[in-house]
C-alpha cells in the first residue's frame, strides 16, 4: 500500500500499525541471531497491510547482541514490538510455546530470527484468504534459500525436492510422508495454534517444534499452500535444522505423537490409512534415532492396534503375492 492511500493506511515509524479488521500477531523466536535479527524484524515492520498487527519476540537469553537489538526495536516501536526476555536459555520448544501463548491476535504468523519475509503483502494476502475461507485453519507459501551472506547457496537440492513434492492442500498423510510446510510463510488461526501451544507447555514436550504443530493441525483441519514466495529461509551452520542431532532426536517422537493422536481424532480410518499408520509406528520402533523408551512405547502401540497390524499384513501379503 502506497503512502498516497487513504484512511485504512497503516501508520509507520513509532506509531502502532492501526488498521481495520482482525489483529494479527507475528511470533518470532530468536537466539544468537545478531547478524540476522534486524533483517527479520524489518521484514515484519515493512508489511503493507490494512490490518493491525503486533510483533512478539521470544528472546532466549542470547550470548551475543541479539537481546540489545530486539530491545532497541521495542524502544523505537513500543506499541508494535513486544520482547519477551528470559533470565535463562529455555530452548527452542519452550521458547516457541511461551511466545505463541503471549500472542493476542486472531491470526498468527511466524518468522524465526534468522529468516526474513520478502513479500510486503504477505500478511494482507494471507489474512484475507483465511477471512474469506473459514474452512481452512492455516495457509503457507514458498521460500527461497539464502546463506549467511544473503546469497543463494550452492546446494538448493532440498528446495527443489520440496517444490516437486509440494501439494496445494496437503493432508495429514501427505505431511507424515514429507514436511512441505515452510515455517516463515505460515499464517494460522490463533485458536488452533494456541490450543496446541498450551498442550505443549502442559505436557512439557521437548519435541514440539514446528513439524509437530503441522501434523497435529493437519489431523483435524484443512491447510492450503499458496504458489507464491513469501520469505527467505536462511541456511547456516548454527541453524537448528542444520544440526543433525537436534532433528534426529525429535523426529521419531513427533511421528509417534502424530500417529497416536490421529487415531484418537478419527473414528473411521480406512485400511490403506491403517497401513500407513502402522508402517510409520513400526519405523519408529526400528529407527536408529529412536530412544529405548520410545521404541518400547511404539512397540506397545503396535501390539495394541491389531486392526492396523492386520491391515498391514494384508498389504504385505498382496505385495509378496
Amino acid at each position: 500500500m502506497s503512502s498516497g492511500d487513504s484512511g485504512n493506511c497503516m501508520q509507520r515509524g513509532n506509531d502502532v500499525p492501526v488498521g481495520h479488521g482482525p489483529v494479527i500477531s507475528v511470533c518470532m523466536i530468536t537466539y544468537n541471531h545478531q547478524a540476522y535479527i534486524s533483517k527479520a524484524i524489518d521484514g515484519i515492520l515493512e508489511q503493507e497491510s490494512p490490518y493491525t498487527f503486533e510483533l512478539v519476540i521470544g528472546e532466549d537469553h542470547s550470548t551475543d547482541r541479539t537481546r540489545e537489538i530486539c530491545l532497541e526495536y521495542e524502544r523505537r516501536h513500543p506499541r508494535v514490538v513486544r520482547v519477551l526476555d528470559s533470565d535463562v536459555n529455555l530452548g527452542i520448544t519452550e521458547n516457541f510455546a511461551r511466545t505463541l501463548s503471549a500472542c493476542r491476535g486472531k491470526y498468527l504468523a511466524l518468522c524465526e530470527g534468522d529468516d526474513f519475509w520478502t513479500a510486503r503483502s504477505k500478511l494482507h494476502k494471507q489474512v484475507k484468504f483465511l477471512e474469506e475461507h473459514p474452512e481452512y485453519a492455516m495457509t503457507s507459501g514458498r521460500v527461497e534459500m539464502v546463506n549467511e551472506a544473503g546469497h543463494t547457496p550452492d546446494d538448493t537440492s532440498q528446495l527443489q525436492e520440496q517444490i516437486l513434492r509440494m501439494k496445494r492442500e496437503p493432508g495429514f498423510f501427505d505431511l507424515l510422508e514429507y514436511n512441505m510446510i515452510n515455517t516463515p510463510t505460515v499464517c494460522i488461526r490463533r485458536e488452533v495454534m494456541g490450543r496446541l501451544a498450551d498442550e505443549a507447555r502442559v505436557r512439557r514436550l521437548s519435541y514440539s517444534i514446528d513439524y509437530w504443530y503441522w501434523l497435529r493441525i493437519a489431523s483435524r483441519h484443512r491447510i492450503f499452500i499458496e504458489d507464491e514466495v513469501y520469505a527467505s529461509y536462511r541456511v547456516h551452520s548454527e541453524g537448528a535444522s542444520r544440526q543433525g542431532t537436534f532433528l534426529r532426536k525429535r523426529m521419531p517422537w513427533i511421528r509417534h505423537d502424530g500417529v497416536s493422536h490421529y487415531l484418537s481424532d478419527h473414528i473411521a480410518v480406512t485400511g490403506a490409512e491403517k497401513v500407513v499408520l502402522f508402517s510409520s509406528m513400526a519405523g519408529v520402533v526400528n529407527g536408529c534415532g529412536s530412544s529405548m523408551r520410545l521404541r518400547i512405547k511404539s512397540l506397545l502401540w503396535c501390539v495394541s492396534n491389531l486392526t492396523s497390524f492386520r491391515a498391514w499384513l494384508k498389504y504385505r501379503f498382496r505385495r509378496i503375492s
